[in-house]
């Protein structure tokens, strides 16, 4: 009877280290399988991190290929262009920035003695801007004149919102007569000043003598 129970007791542990043995191989697997795929994914954020820089690497050099074809290509069209439409073409680009409150980008386009004299900073321009132009504008193009490398334009803005005409066909009160002045450099190249003051179109502010941007004849 005692051998019959050791018998058992040895079957018994046999099983209970096969068991073990199993248990042990099953995880050794496990934790190689976990291994390599936390690998696997380590190397895949690793190349997705690459292909991302590398792709923005890429973009970046697009945008300034695409910058520099478009200054280019602006400049071959200026160059085209007789001088009322490139001055008319300057203007509309300063319009633009204020049209779609690109103020910055206005501001920049200013003679620095200019903006030092009546917008010393981007606020102060701002400012004006918002009580000057209407929130919604057109513009007309009126008369050029050019002093040396100096060009004056007149202009006319006019509230798209109250541009009709009165009974006695008068022009609309909220349209500004505004004088722009304008400095070539180059095609695309150009410094300007203008009439700072919603002013009667007979009378010159100070703002719009040419002396405002330096005339180099």
């Amino acid at each position: 009877m005692s051998k019959v129970k050791s018998d058992i007791r040895i079957k018994d542990l046999k099983w209970l280290i096969i068991i073990i043995l199993i248990t042990l191989v099953l995880l050794v697997i496990y934790l190689k399988e976990y291994a390599i795929n936390a690998k696997i994914e380590n190397e895949a954020i690793i190349n997705t991190k690459n292909e991302t820089q590398q792709a923005s690497q890429q973009e970046n050099k697009t945008s300034q290929v695409e910058i520099q074809r478009t200054d280019e290509d602006v400049v071959k069209y200026l160059s085209g262009l007789d001088e009322r439409s490139r001055m008319e073409y300057y203007c509309g680009e300063y319009l633009k920035h204020i049209k779609y409150k690109e103020y910055e980008d206005a501001y920049n386009l200013l003679y620095p003695e200019f903006k030092e004299n009546y917008f010393p900073t981007l606020e102060k321009f701002e400012e004006y801007v918002k009580n000057y132009y209407p929130k919604f504008f057109a513009v007309q193009y009126d008369d050029i004149d050019r002093q040396g490398d100096i060009y004056i334009i007149r202009l006319k803005i006019v509230d798209a919102t109250n541009s009709s005409k009165d009974s006695n066909n008068a022009e609309s009160s909220k349209d500004n007569i505004q004088r722009m002045v304008i400095r070539e450099n180059g095609f695309n190249d150009f410094v300007m000043s203008f009439q700072v003051n919603n002013i009667d179109e007979n009378n010159v502010d100070n703002s719009t003598r040419t002396d405002n941007i330096e005339n180099n004849n």
